[in-house]
């Protein structure tokens, strides 16, 4: 029985497959030992696939990353069955040996002792797959969701009713309209002082200036007309309000 060198994980190949699109996967060799272990990678159809780095050596205690690309394919085949191989060769070789490896090294015939691992190829529609791998290193695409985003209040109804410069209601209405009472008082109260004023005051004849005493007078019996006005502009606010 032959002792493992190299724990290659997975067992199996598996490629997610749609025409005319390159698939990737990953390839783990764990070496758990105290030695260093050189690798070869094969397979029974080396142009359809490349595999990145396909020869090496794994240090002890170390985990080897491989990527297997399955180059684009313009058929699919028959229910999804693939019959493609790939076969890793793992050895033992001294402290310091360089990555440039003697291919005869994994050799039956240089007496080397192989360990062989074999592995099929398991082919994937999209639609089966949880998860689809990159392309470029065989990792899982994964997308996160964002975080530490606040939501937005957004005001409603009420509350935009509810704001300090609201509108005045029913029960502002006494208020508004005992304000105007008290302002419509004052307002006969100076009317009959304007009108008891021309009486008080010495009629004044001045030769020469009857011009001038014409013009006071249209503006003393003027004066109280505006007033009038402004007394009935607040009764209308008043009626207004009661109605209200």
């Amino acid at each position: 029985m032959e002792v493992e060198l190299l724990e290659v994980r997975p067992s199996e190949l598996k490629f997610v497959f749609e025409v005319k699109k390159q698939s990737s996967c990953s390839l783990q060799l764990l070496n758990k030992s105290t030695d260093y272990v050189a690798f070869k990678v094969k397979t029974t159809a080396p142009k359809k696939y490349c595999v990145k780095p396909n020869v090496g050596i794994v240090p002890p205690k170390t985990t080897y990353y491989i990527t297997v690309t399955m180059q684009a394919q313009r058929v699919a085949p028959s229910d999804m069955q693939c019959k493609d191989k790939f076969l890793v060769q793992t050895t033992t070789v001294p402290s310091g040996t360089t990555e440039d490896l003697d291919p005869r090294l994994f050799s039956r015939e240089s007496g080397n002792p192989l360990v062989e691992s074999k592995l099929r190829v398991i082919l994937v529609s999209p639609s089966q797959s949880p998860e689809k791998t990159s392309p470029l290193d065989g990792s899982p695409n994964r997308t996160e969701s964002p975080k530490n985003i606040q939501p937005i209040p957004i005001p409603t109804a009420t509350e935009e009713i509810t704001d300090e410069k609201t509108l005045p209601t029913k029960h502002d209405a006494p208020t508004k309209i005992a304000d105007l009472e008290s302002k419509l008082q004052e307002a006969e109260k100076t009317i009959a002082r304007l009108s008891e004023k021309p009486r008080e005051q010495p009629q004044v004849v001045t030769a020469g200036r009857p011009q001038r005493r014409r013009a006071a007078a249209k503006a003393g019996a003027g004066f109280p007309f505006l007033f009038v006005i402004f007394v009935a502009a607040v009764a209308f606010a008043a009626g207004y309000l009661v109605r209200s």
